[in-house]
């Protein structure tokens, strides 16, 4: 009983300060389940204030100053489902700790300084549902990796470096559901490979290479697909 005092005591002292740094501390039942600390002053040390919260499910971090060595303090949080490490510091050396997050699902890394390279781990993580990349500096190459992700429903791409040649490999993302690929230089040659991904639902296009001839027959091919083409919130 001490032991369990002493420790609810550890935690309700770190949950303190994550509120002192700007952070929100949710709790679900008798245990803190959700941490959000989007926009803090939180740094790569502080984050073991996280660690000990074994029972959190979701943590976001968004436009924070985290990086590679933070993602470290995280290893032991096994019930971690949602990652949001958007506009964040981290690299491809930070996600080589997210393999010991087995149940993680929800993983927003755009805009950070993520490559090719870091999607070999990404490819890890088996049971993601939603994996972020919007803005970051990848290319054709990090296709050939998210193909090893079975559960994968929503790929956002948009603002990357990924051309004609990559989406070559959609084949392998038969289940994808949403996938964004605004702001690359993808065109109509993409056409036939994304009019195979029957299972599609939201497809962002806008400022693209595409024309208009190439949507309308891709729109035939998918007809319960909402294709976003001129405008990123209203539908073809």
């Amino acid at each position: 009983v001490l032991l369990l005092l002493t420790a609810w005591a550890a935690q309700a002292n770190d949950a303190d300060k994550l509120r002192a740094l700007g952070g929100g501390v949710f709790t679900k039942g008798n245990v803190v389940a959700e941490i959000n600390l989007n926009r803090s002053k939180i740094t790569d040390n502080q984050l073991k204030l996280v660690a000990g919260f074994k029972h959190l499910t979701d943590l976001s971090l968004e436009q924070t100053k985290i990086g590679d060595t933070g993602l470290a303090h995280l290893t032991g949080l096994a019930k971690l489902e949602w990652l949001n490490l958007y506009r964040t510091q981290v690299g491809d050396a930070g996600l080589a700790h997210l393999g010991k997050l087995p149940r993680l699902q929800h993983l927003p890394i755009g805009e950070t300084r993520v490559t090719d390279a870091g999607m070999a781990h990404v490819a890890k993580l088996k049971r993601i549902v939603y994996l972020g990349l919007r803005g970051n500096k990848i290319g054709d190459a990090a296709i050939l990796h998210l193909t090893k992700l079975p559960r994968l429903t929503g790929l956002h791409l948009g603002e990357t470096g990924i051309t004609d040649k990559g989406l070559e490999a959609l084949a392998a993302f038969g289940q994808l559901q949403k996938l964004w690929l605004h702001d690359t230089r993808i065109t109509d040659a993409s056409v036939p490979r994304l009019a195979g991904l029957r299972k599609l639902q939201s497809l962002y296009l806008h400022r693209t290479g595409l024309t208009v001839e190439g949507v309308r027959g891709l729109q035939k091919a998918l007809p319960k697909c909402r294709i976003f083409y001129r405008s990123a919130t209203v539908p073809e």
